[in-house]
């Protein structure tokens, strides 16, 4: 897709993005699709009703901090905890 939408770029830079035809460079060029199945369901994951029961019930303030921080930022546990912003925690 990325690489369509390029060619169309690099070659027709004078029309709207929306009416560029394709180039006869990439006609022939097919469409991967995606090899990796996921392993989980939707329903494996937590809805905002889990996250709400989570954090109302939950005694750490800090585990209820990194739980809403992980969810609005849809980060992994490791860049989380690389970051930085000049706050100290101390323990509970």
């Amino acid at each position: 897709m990325h690489l369509i939408r390029f060619f169309k770029w690099l070659y027709y830079t004078d029309i709207e993005p929306q009416k560029r035809p394709k180039p006869p460079v990439i006609e022939n060029i097919p469409k991967l699709k995606r090899k990796e199945v996921s392993v989980y369901k939707p329903s494996d994951l937590w809805t905002s009703e889990d996250d709400v029961l989570f954090l109302r019930y939950c005694p750490s303030k800090r585990i209820r901090c990194y739980h809403a921080v992980s969810r609005d930022t849809s980060c992994r546990p490791h860049e989380i905890l690389k970051l930085t912003a000049g706050i100290t925690f101390s323990a509970p």
